[in-house]
């Protein structure tokens, strides 16, 4: 998942129950969050009809301070974000090796700072990540998943007012492991009170055929014939902060694929499972 960009419209598919509220972020320069992400995920390949043993990388707690600096006329809100403590704990059958590489890759992008721009209904307009000038390739490829992580983050609003029981639908393409993609996100409101609303979320992904660099596997080459993704989540909201206070996600995705090995085509499959749960303060 990953906010829209303005361009990108909501389609309000049931406007909910009376008292209907219009949904809009607004919180004030100078105000402070500190989000603290937990993130699992577990991948199983198959080469042909042999499959390799599931691999689950280690478990990524990572921090985010983010300081809002100014909030334009038209509630545009500009906002800095830095990179805080990255923790890493290997799973019981994980692996040492990865979970020391990834290590090593955190330790580079501590104090990244980066900086945002998002309209009071949550989309995303400007997001600056820029990789560590003296970071490794494996430093600048987890800026590259904290981005992704970053914005998944939002939930689009609708322009109209909502009450508890409204549904709203976002069609966006997306980029994530090398691959582009069409993502349909649908949100149901199932709590509102003042300023705090809650949303449960589903979404669906589809890529057509590409030609990709995979980051999982080592930049290498290969043709997507087949991608599928689905997920779901629940955030709990204040509307005067610019990110929400506590939530969970879900996102399972396998994608067929073909590479070239030796001067023959090796049709492959890859599953991935990402668990996230996330809160701020």
């Amino acid at each position: 998942p990953a906010a829209p960009t303005s361009g990108q419209p909501v389609k309000l598919l049931a406007a909910g129950a009376e008292p209907r509220k219009v949904l809009r972020l607004h919180p004030k320069a100078g105000d402070k969050q500190t989000l603290s992400l937990t993130m699992k995920m577990a991948i199983e390949t198959k080469a042909g009809e042999v499959p390799a043993p599931a691999m689950k990388l280690p478990v990524m707690t990572l921090t985010f301070d983010t300081t809002v600096q100014k909030v334009a006329g038209n509630g545009d809100i500009t906002y800095q974000m830095v990179m805080g403590d990255i923790r890493v704990s290997s799973e019981p059958e994980g692996s040492p090796e990865v979970a020391e590489a990834i290590t090593k890759a955190s330790a580079g992008i501590k104090g990244h700072t980066s900086s945002g721009l998002t309209s009071d209904r949550g989309f995303a307009k400007e997001l600056e990540f820029k990789t560590p000038p003296a970071g490794s390739p494996q430093a600048g490829q987890l800026v590259d998943q904290m981005k992704d992580l970053y914005t998944q983050l939002a939930a689009p609003l609708p322009e109209e007012a909502v009450g508890v029981g409204a549904r709203w639908e976002v069609k966006t393409p997306i980029k994530a492991q090398g691959m582009t993609m069409e993502q349909t996100s649908t949100y149901e409101l199932t709590a509102l009170e003042g300023d705090r609303f809650t949303t449960k979320s589903t979404l669906a992904q589809r890529a057509a055929n590409q030609t990709i660099q995979h980051p999982a596997l080592g930049g290498m080459k290969m043709n997507v014939t087949k991608m599928n993704g689905k997920g779901t989540g629940q955030s709990t909201f204040n509307l005067n902060k610019l990110l929400p206070t506590v939530g969970t996600g879900n996102v399972l995705s396998e994608v067929s694929m073909t590479m070239n090995m030796g001067g023959q085509k090796q049709a492959m499959t890859m599953k991935t499972d990402i668990n996230l749960k996330f809160e701020s303060k």
